[in-house]
Formats: structure tokens, C-alpha cells, sequence
């Protein structure tokens, strides 16, 4: 199977025909385009494909090893038994990669020409491995059909899947037929911190595979405006900086209280100091002015702190559900599931705020009753379950 749709040397090998880029060869004759499709479609015989150096899937390798063995044992006189022998083994998902699911998206068709006539669409759902994105299958619904899986055949890469990118997987129907699948994506420039998109087109040839004449060609959305930085981050960057005016706060009310509290009964080494009662009276309205302008404030942070928790599990769960999400690798996973992991840091020492607070206020209530709903959201969601070490790929 070729590793790329630049990369005809195995079709010219095998078929003697001369692939252009795209395969499309609107002018060759049928059983050459017919020899050509029968070579891509014998390389979907595996659910999962994933190519070696040459172009074998590594799978297929191993069962051609596993049969050349059984053949062996049943035909040992038409055998080279002298020659020593190792059947190959079966690589492992840690070794070739296991599709996982990268974008899912619907699309509205179009027709060759500027008249949009019907617009039938399509569901579809890309799953790739994640090493090269380069192998994997794709999950079709059309109107009025079951579902199909394509696998892919063949595959064209430019960029990276880091960045800025443009993908083509050529995929193969249970009919025999090859589709086009295009995938453009990456970051953009607009506003302060930019977007990220993806843009799918599902293609359908012509007769004859005929890229020139194609019949019809699917847009896909697989979402054009994921903001680069997503917005649960900006609520986790948020919440770790009023944690730590917060630590600073309950800091300064208990050195105010402490002062106050030095004031109303003053030991007797302080008694003189100097002031006049007026003074001494200005002083301490001052101080529990500035207590109670404290704890006010205290109070909204804490509010807008348990806001930001609750809020901020909302749309971390909405965000793992977006193609931003899943079309990162296990690495890039991991490093959204760890910045979002530094507010769970918090704990306990949020907690130990909380306790420190309620001594020098009167309406501590609402800041627990906004404590249990931001734990109970926090709980219901689950949020520490989506860490992608403990995904089962494939799934």
C-alpha cells in the first residue's frame, strides 16, 4: 500500500501505470484504472491500517508471517527447512498506533458549477492514529444509509498537525469506489488571541475515479472558530490568581482584627501612648473600616472564586467534546488535562480560607452555599476522570 498520494512508484510497479498525483487517470484505459483500484482495495482488507517503510501495513505483514508458518507445518516436503524460520510478530498499539477519534463533523454537498441545487449531506467521523496521522478510517452516514467505515488507502501531508496543516487521505468504500477527504487547519490571527479552525471536503469523483469531472464534493464543519486559548483556561488562569489575593486577604484581616482587638483592651505596658481619646477613637473606626471594607471585598472574591470553579467544570466537560479537543495527540491531551489540574491544587488550602473568613463576617452563608453548588457541578462532572492516561484508545 503507497504512503502517500505522491509516492506512485508501488502503483507504477505493480500496475504499470503511470499515477499522477491525485490518481486521477481520466484517460487510461478501464482495466488499468480497474488493476490500479483493485491493488488500493486489497490494501483495505485490514480494519486498521498502518504502514511499514514499504508501504505493508505491519498487521498484514505478521498474518503473511503467521500462514507462511501454518504452511510449513502442513507442507514440510515442499519447504526449505533447512533455511531457519521466525514467524513475525503481531506489533502492539504501542509500536504502529491506534486510531482514536480526531474530528467529527457534518457536511452539506455541492455539485460542480455556481447554482447550489440539493444539498444532501453527511455525517463523518475521522479517526486516526496519532504518531503521523497517517492511517486510520473514517466513519460515513449518508442520508437514507447505514453507516460505513472507509478505510484510508492513502494519504498526502503537508504542515504538521501541531500547527497549520493541509491532510488528503484517500478513502475506499465497501462499493469499491475512492473518496477524497481534505482536511485544512490551523491557527489564525484575529482580535487579541487568534482562533483555530478546520476545514473538511469530502470529494467524490467522476466516472473512472475523474478528479477533473468530479460528481460532488461535501463541506464539512468541523468547527472554524475554537478560540486558541479555550475558555476554560482563561477561568483557570483567573481562579489561581484570586486564590492568592484571597491567602493575602484572610493575611490582612487577621492582622486587623488583631489590632483592633489590642485597642479595645490594651495591655499595660501600651496604655500610655500619647494619643488624645478622639485620636485613639479615630484610629480604631478606622481600623474597623478598613476590617469591614476587607471582608466585603473578601466576600466577592470568594463568590467569583467558586463562580469560576463551577462554571469553569462546565466548560472544561463541553470542551473535551470539541474537534480542538480531539484532534490533539496524547501529549497535547495531557497538557490541556495538567492546566486545568492546577485549580484542584488549591485544595486544601481553599478550604482552610473558607474557615479563616467566616470568624469576621456575619453573612458567611452565601459563601458556602456557593462553596457546595461549585463542588457539587465539580462532582457531577467528573472532571478528574477525563485524564487522558486512563483512555482506552480506539474507543
Amino acid at each position: 500500500m503507497p504512503t502517500s498520494i505522491d509516492s506512485g512508484a508501488a502503483i507504477r510497479a505493480r500496475t504499470g501505470v503511470q499515477a499522477r498525483r491525485t490518481w486521477c487517470m481520466p484517460h487510461r484505459p478501464a482495466r488499468l484504472l480497474g488493476a490500479a483500484l483493485g491493488m488500493l482495495l486489497a490494501a483495505c482488507a485490514t480494519a486498521e491500517l498502518r504502514q511499514g517503510p514499504g508501504g505493508l501495513p505491519a498487521e498484514d505483514a505478521a498474518r503473511v508471517s503467521l500462514i507462511v508458518a501454518q504452511t510449513r507445518a502442513q507442507l514440510p516436503d515442499r519447504s526449505a527447512t533447512a533455511v531457519p524460520y521466525h514467524a513475525r510478530k503481531l506489533p502492539g498499539p504501542e509500536q504502529v498506533g491506534v486510531p482514536e477519534l480526531a474530528l467529527r463533523g457534518t457536511g452539506v454537498g455541492v455539485t460542480p458549477g455556481l447554482k447550489r441545487g440539493e444539498a444532501p449531506q453527511v455525517d463523518l467521523a475521522l479517526y486516526l492514529e496519532k504518531r503521523r496521522y497517517a492511517a486510520g478510517y473514517a466513519k460515513v452516514g449518508l442520508p437514507g444509509a447505514a453507516e460505513e467505515i472507509w478505510p484510508i488507502v492513502a494519504y498526502d501531508q503537508r504542515g504538521d498537525a501541531t500547527g497549520a496543516f493541509d491532510f488528503t487521505y484517500v478513502l475506499a468504500t465497501p462499493a469499491g469506489n475512492l473518496r477524497y477527504l481534505s482536511v485544512v487547519g490551523g491557527r489564525y490571527e484575529e482580535g487579541d488571541d487568534g482562533f483555530l479552525g478546520f476545514e473538511g471536503t469530502l470529494v467524490v469523483p467522476g466516472a473512472g475515479n475523474d478528479l477533473e469531472r468530479w460528481e460532488r464534493a461535501f463541506k464539512i464543519d468541523f468547527g472554524y472558530r475554537f478560540p486558541a486559548i479555550p475558555l476554560h483556561q482563561r477561568k483557570v488562569e483567573e481562579a489561581g490568581s484570586i486564590f492568592t489575593e484571597l491567602a493575602r486577604d484572610i493575611r490582612e484581616l487577621e492582622r486587623l482584627k488583631a489590632s483592633l482587638a489590642a485597642r479595645s483592651d490594651p495591655p499595660p505596658e501600651a496604655q500610655d501612648t500619647g494619643q488624645t481619646s478622639a485620636e485613639a477613637a479615630a484610629k480604631s473606626q478606622s481600623l474597623r473600616e478598613a476590617h469591614s471594607s476587607l471582608v466585603d471585598d473578601t466576600e466577592r472574591r470568594f463568590l467569583r472564586y467558586y463562580y469560576l470553579r463551577r462554571t469553569l467544570s462546565d466548560d472544561y466537560v463541553a470542551f473535551v467534546t470539541t474537534n480542538h479537543y480531539r484532534w490533539q495527540d496524547r501529549a497535547g491531551k495531557q497538557a490541556i488535562y495538567d492546566a486545568w489540574k492546577a485549580v484542584e491544587f488549591h485544595h486544601p488550602r481553599i478550604d482552610e480560607l473558607v474557615t479563616g473568613f467566616l470568624p469576621h463576617t456575619k453573612a458567611g452563608g452565601k459563601v458556602l452555599e456557593t462553596r457546595t453548588a461549585a463542588m457539587d457541578t465539580i462532582t457531577r462532572n467528573n472532571n478528574w476522570g477525563k485524564d487522558p492516561a486512563r483512555e482506552v484508545l480506539g474507543q
